[in-house]
C-alpha cells in the first residue's frame, strides 16, 4: 500500500488513519526503503518540526496545530512506545493522581511504572521518568484511560495510592503524598482496596500507608491496613527512611518511626 511513498506522505496517511507514532522499523517494512534513507528523510521532517524522536528509532508525528512547538504530549504515544520498548506499564504515581483530581500541581514529568529498566527521556517536550516494579500488580489494579489517540494503562486508585507511598522521592516526599491522599480518598473503594492488599508483601509500605491514612482521619482506610497488619505482623520501620530517628518516635500499632511532622497542604 505504501510502497516507494515519501516519509513525508507516509506520516499524513498515518495521521488520516488516526496514528500518531511508528517505528523506524515499521516505515522500512511498510516503505520499502532503506534505514539510511528514513534515517535522513526523519531528520529533514524533524528540522521541520513534522516529526519528533523521544527514543531512537521511534518517532511521535507532530500535528500542524503542535508544529510552532515541535512535540505533542507523551499521554498520546505512551502506549506505542512502550510496545517498542517491549515492556509492561502502567501511569503511575502523581501522574496518575492527577488524573483522579488528587495533585495539586502538575508533575514536572510524565510518571510510568515499568517492568523493565528505562532511561529517563528528559527532552524539550517530553519528560518521562520510568519507575521499575519488579512484581507488577494484578491487571485487575490497572485500568484503561481513554486518550485522544486511543487507550493507555493507568493505575488505579487504591494501586496509586500503595505505589505513592512506595516510591517517595518520586511523589514528593511525606508532605506531598499525605495532601494527595487526602484528595484520592474519595476514589479508593474499600472492597478493592482490600483484594489490592492480599495480593501485597510490602509490609513496611502498608505500614507507612496505614499510619499516615491514621493521621489523616480516614478510618475506613486505616483500618483495612491494620486488619492486614494484624494477620501478617509488623516490623519497625522509619517513616522517612532518609532521616535520622529517635526510639520514642515508635508509633504503634502501625510499628512506625514517625521521624518527620507531616504537614499536608490542605
Amino acid at each position: 500500500m505504501y510502497m516507494n511513498m515519501s516519509l513525508s506522505k507516509y506520516i499524513i496517511h498515518l495521521q488520516q488513519l488516526g496514528r500518531l507514532s511508528f517505528t523506524q522499523k515499521e516505515a522500512c517494512d511498510e516503505l520499502g526503503l532503506s534505514v539510511g534513507y528514513i534515517k535522513v528523510s526523519a531528520n529533514r521532517l524533524m528540522h521541520k518540526k513534522k516529526l519528533f524522536m523521544p527514543k531512537k528509532g521511534f518517532y511521535v508525528i507532530v500535528p500542524i496545530a503542535d508544529q510552532v512547538r515541535g512535540f505533542i504530549d507523551p499521554i498520546h504515544y505512551i502506549h506505542n512506545l512502550m510496545k517498542f520498548l517491549t515492556s509492561n506499564y502502567y501511569i503511575g504515581l502523581l501522574s496518575a493522581a492527577q488524573r483522579y483530581g488528587a495533585a495539586h500541581q502538575q508533575p514536572q514529568a510524565l510518571q510510568i511504572i515499568s517492568e523493565k529498566q528505562i532511561q529517563p527521556i528528559v527532552k524539550l517536550g517530553a519528560h518521562i521518568r520510568f519507575y521499575k516494579k519488579l512484581h507488577f500488580p494484578d491487571s485487575k489494579y490497572i485500568q484503561p484511560m481513554k486518550t485522544d489517540t486511543g487507550y493507555v494503562n493507568i493505575s488505579s486508585p487504591e494501586l496509586t495510592a500503595f505505589d505513592l507511598i512506595r516510591y517517595p522521592h518520586a511523589s514528593g516526599q511525606i508532605h506531598n503524598i499525605a495532601t494527595v491522599l487526602t484528595e484520592l480518598e474519595e476514589s479508593i473503594r474499600i472492597s478493592t482496596f482490600k483484594s489490592f492488599l492480599q495480593g501485597v508483601h510490602d509490609h513496611a509500605s502498608i505500614q507507612r500507608l496505614g499510619y499516615l491514612f491514621d493521621f489523616l482521619h480516614i478510618k475506613r482506610l486505616s483500618r483495612v491496613c491494620r486488619e492486614w497488619l494484624l494477620k501478617h505482623g509488623t516490623k519497625p520501620v522509619l517513616l522517612v527512611p532518609s532521616n535520622a530517628y529517635d526510639p520514642s518516635q515508635l508509633i504503634r500499632p502501625w510499628g512506625v518511626y514517625v521521624n518527620e511532622e507531616v504537614e499536608p497542604d490542605l
